[in-house]
């Protein structure tokens, strides 16, 4: 009997983009579905922008999401926030499955409450 392994990809993003035209949007938009693609599900937390970056109004955890549904990929999500993040895991994650944290800021902290939900 095979065991059912997804990998879950959980990413919080940071970034300063100025965005020139609305073509190099789109490119950026198109660049990060495809990456985050590779998963078999891709939670995004929302974007920040450190003390030296500005925030791009224009490019969200949730219209990354939004693009990929129009593309069809439905299994990129995108969460308001950390505890909404914990609460779809809690029902989502089964024996096997992998889920890597990547990102900026402390997006590491959730190893350890990640790890919690694993051992209930």
């Amino acid at each position: 009997m095979r065991m059912r392994k997804l990998i879950y990809l959980i990413i919080l993003l940071s970034f300063s983009i100025t965005v020139w035209a609305q073509d190099e949007e789109g490119f950026l938009k198109r660049e990060f579905i495809h990456a985050l693609s590779q998963a078999d599900k891709a939670y995004l937390l929302p974007i920040f922008a450190s003390a030296r970056e500005q925030k791009s109004a224009s490019i969200s955890s949730e219209s990354l999401a939004r693009s990929a549904h129009a593309e069809g990929i439905h299994f990129i999500k995108s969460f308001a926030s950390e505890k909404e993040l914990l609460h779809t895991l809690r029902e989502d994650i089964k024996p096997g499955d992998i889920i890597f944290t990547m990102g900026a800021g402390d997006v590491y902290k959730l190893e350890d409450k990640i790890i919690s939900l694993i051992a209930q």
